[in-house]
């Protein structure tokens, strides 16, 4: 199976996506910092899914169907 790969925010609803480091790798805001910021918190969200606190945590989060993160796609006419 492959891991899907996308922005950052496309995994807003599906946290566990960030443990892969395949998905941190292509995201441009987990690649460019450095290993001793992210592990530790990667090691915290991995910690906090597997109790089940990120979900009460976050109940609100999961039932948006959509979230609005302010990017929008520009297309200039010729």
């Amino acid at each position: 199976m492959r891991t899907p790969c996308g922005f950052q925010i496309a995994y807003w609803r599906r946290p566990e996506f960030y443990l892969d480091p395949v998905v941190r790798q292509a995201s441009s805001t987990f690649a460019q910092l450095p290993a001793f910021v992210v592990e530790p918190a990667i090691a915290w969200l991995r910690d906090d899914l597997a109790s089940g606190i990120w979900h009460r945590w976050h109940a609100d989060l999961l039932s948006q169907q959509n979230m609005d993160y302010g990017y929008r796609l520009l297309i200039a006419g010729t």
